[in-house]
């Protein structure tokens, strides 16, 4: 237990990412690395499940996605008496933008 206090004081960051990767059915490759401190404690990649046009839309998909991992990681951790923030690291600002601006979701 002494060993996943010591590493979860330095964080927990979440990678997210999307690209078109020239799919013939527009749907983009998503991929998330979920991190505590240095150490990659999960990743996914797969094929969109859904198709969208903009990146924006693209990239806000896969930050919901990496929120969703995010929230599990926080609530695992707080169960062995760590509190953390975790943090969402994203390359598209317009997704950054969309996901901390409630205003845009009307």
């Amino acid at each position: 237990m002494k060993g996943l206090q010591l590493v979860a004081r330095t964080g927990v960051t979440v990678w997210v990412d999307a690209s078109y990767g020239g799919d013939e059915k527009g749907r983009y490759q998503m991929c998330s690395v979920t991190c505590i401190g240095n150490t990659a404690v999960g990743w996914v990649s797969q094929r969109q499940p859904v198709v969208a046009l903009p990146t924006t839309e693209v990239e806000y998909i896969i930050i919901s996605a990496g929120t969703q991992h995010a929230t599990w990681m926080k609530n695992f951790l707080a169960k062995r008496g760590e509190d953390i923030m975790p943090v969402i690291i994203t390359d598209n600002n317009g997704a950054k933008k969309l996901s901390e601006n409630p205003v845009f979701h009307k």
